[in-house]
């Protein structure tokens, strides 16, 4: 309990903040510029019809992307707080743990039961692993 709150007392929210954007913004060229088309097939090709929805729908869906990147943001900032990982080397380890061992391992598990395609399942936890190391990467230097 004493670590929670010297970690909530001591967070340096404006980090977490733009871990978060950052984070959020490789998602957008992650899945427009780089791996839209690959991703957007590899979805079609199970069945599910991929349309963009209205400007309000669309707002709405990025403020949620964006909450769970923040949520996620900050929990790995508790992670590296309670390591006292705040060079890049720790915070890259750490990045690479959480977003490979954690969220791969979560991505596959689902994706084995759905029967997501390969290529969507490579796109879908490259953008995670990667995502999550960068953000550990800023709230570590930013410290």
């Amino acid at each position: 309990m004493l670590l929670t709150i010297k970690f909530l007392s001591e967070a340096n929210y404006l980090a977490i903040f733009v871990a978060a954007l950052a984070y959020n913004a490789l998602g957008a060229i992650w899945y427009s510029l780089l791996f839209g088309k690959v991703w957007s097939k590899g979805i079609e090709e199970m069945g599910i019809k991929m349309s963009l929805p209205d400007k309000s729908k669309m707002a709405v869906i990025h403020v949620k992307s964006f909450l769970a990147n923040l949520l996620t943001v900050l929990a790995m900032a508790y992670f590296i707080h309670i390591d006292q990982g705040y060079n890049v080397m720790t915070a890259l380890k750490l990045g690479i743990a959480a977003g490979c061992g954690l969220t791969l391992g979560s991505i596959f598990m689902v994706a084995n039961w759905q029967g997501t395609k390969p290529v969507v399942v490579m796109i879908d936890a490259g953008y995670q692993a990667i995502g999550i190391t960068l953000a550990s990467v800023i709230i570590a230097v930013w410290h």
